[in-house]
C-alpha cells in the first residue's frame, strides 16, 4: 500500500511541477489520441496514424466505417468524444485492475498500448517519445508485480490530473469561442449545432457514463467476481 501512495504522490507531482509536467501532458495526449481510435475499432474503424507535436498536441488519423444515418453520426460522436474522456476512463480501468490485482490484464494492456504507438506514431518527435514510452512499459512489465501496480497508479494519477485539466481548459476556450479545430468545433462543423453545445453534451454524457462505471466498479463488481 505504501508503494501505491508513493506512486500516486509521484504522479501528482509529475503532473503539476512546471519543469516536468510537459511529459505528463505528452503521455495524456497519447492516451487521448488512442482513445479516438480504439472506440471505433468495434464498428470497423481503422487507425492510419498518429502525430505527436512538440507543443504536446496530437492528431489521430482515423478511417470511420460507412454507415447510414443516424449510425454514422453516432460513431463520429463517439470518435470525437473519446479523446478527452479516454484519460479518465483509462485511469479508472487502471485503478480497478490494481485493486483486484489483475496483473496479467495490466501486462496485456501495456503490451497492446506499446504495439499501437510503435506501429502508428511515425513523425520524428513521436518516435522519440515512443522509444521512451515503450522502454518504460517493458521495464515495468518485467519487474515484480508490486512495481507494475505502482506504475499503473502513477499513470492513473497523471491521467486524472491532466485529463481533468484538459477538459477544463478546452471548455474555457470553447465558451470564449477561441478553440479552433477542437473536437467540439469539428462536431459542430460536421453535424451542426454549436461547439459550446457539443462541449456541454460531452460533459453531461461522459459524466453520467463515468458515474455509472464508478458505481458499478465499487458496488457491483465485487459481487460479480466472487
Amino acid at each position: 500500500m505504501n508503494s501505491l501512495i508513493i506512486a500516486a504522490v509521484a504522479g501528482l507531482l509529475f503532473s503539476l511541477i512546471p519543469k516536468i509536467r510537459y511529459f505528463a501532458t505528452v503521455l495524456t495526449t497519447i492516451c487521448h489520441e488512442l482513445g479516438h481510435a480504439v472506440v471505433v475499432f468495434p464498428f470497423g474503424g481503422r487507425l492510419r496514424g498518429i502525430k505527436l507535436r512538440l507543443n504536446t498536441e496530437g492528431e489521430a488519423q482515423v478511417s470511420l466505417p460507412v454507415r447510414k444515418f443516424p449510425f454514422s453520426q453516432i460513431i463520429r460522436t463517439l470518435n470525437l468524444f473519446a479523446g478527452y474522456s479516454a484519460p479518465l476512463f483509462t485511469a479508472l480501468l487502471l485503478v480497478v485492475a490494481v485493486q483486484y490485482k489483475w496483473s496479467m490484464f495490466l501486462t496485456i494492456l501495456f503490451v497492446i498500448a506499446s504495439v499501437l504507438v510503435t506501429l502508428f506514431i511515425r513523425n520524428w518527435f513521436g518516435v522519440l517519445i515512443v522509444l521512451g514510452f515503450v522502454a518504460v512499459n517493458v521495464m515495468f512489465v518485467f519487474f515484480a508485480t508490486e512495481y507494475l501496480y505502482a506504475y499503473s497508479i502513477f499513470l492513473a494519477t497523471v491521467f486524472v490530473v491532466r485529463g481533468v485539466y484538459d477538459i477544463y481548459q478546452i471548455g474555457g476556450w470553447t465558451m470564449k469561442g477561441v478553440a479552433d479545430h477542437s473536437d467540439f468545433t469539428l462536431a459542430a462543423d460536421e453535424m451542426g449545432g454549436s461547439a459550446k453545445g457539443w462541449y456541454v453534451t460531452f460533459v453531461v454524457t461522459q459524466s453520467a457514463i463515468f458515474s455509472v462505471l464508478l458505481w458499478a466498479t465499487t458496488t457491483q463488481l465485487p459481487h460479480w467476481i466472487r
